[in-house]
């Protein structure tokens, strides 16, 4: 089901994935992703703490082993769990390339996780 969540959304550019939950139901559209008031503007938080049973992990900048392809995401992948700890290189997982990944050096990922 995630997986399948993470397709659909993945073309939506006006759609964001954040872990909270929206503070105010009326209020979805041109809005800050805020969990606490902004302390220059004053803009009050627009999201709330909420437990879930999934987490995101972003990986930024994580050095690849030469010849690595960054292209090969499922190897990416593969080699960013193995510096997770073991919880998470046993757990199944699916990785998507953040915009920079390719782009600038090391690996850029975002690892998704059930959590039990």
């Amino acid at each position: 089901a995630l997986a399948a969540l993470l397709h659909d959304l993945a073309g939506r550019r006006s759609c964001a994935i954040v872990r909270g939950a929206i503070a105010d139901p009326a209020r979805t559209r041109g809005v800050r992703r805020l969990v606490h008031a902004d302390p220059k503007t004053g803009d009050a938080p627009t999201l709330r703490d909420v437990p879930r049973a999934w987490i995101a992990l972003d990986l930024d900048g994580m050095p690849l082993p030469a010849g690595t392809d960054p292209r090969d995401l499922a190897a990416c992948g593969a080699i960013a769990r193995a510096t997770l700890p073991a919880a998470f290189r046993e757990a199944a997982c699916l990785v998507g390339a953040t915009a920079s990944h390719g782009l600038k050096s090391g690996a850029r990922l975002r690892l998704w996780a059930r959590l039990s």
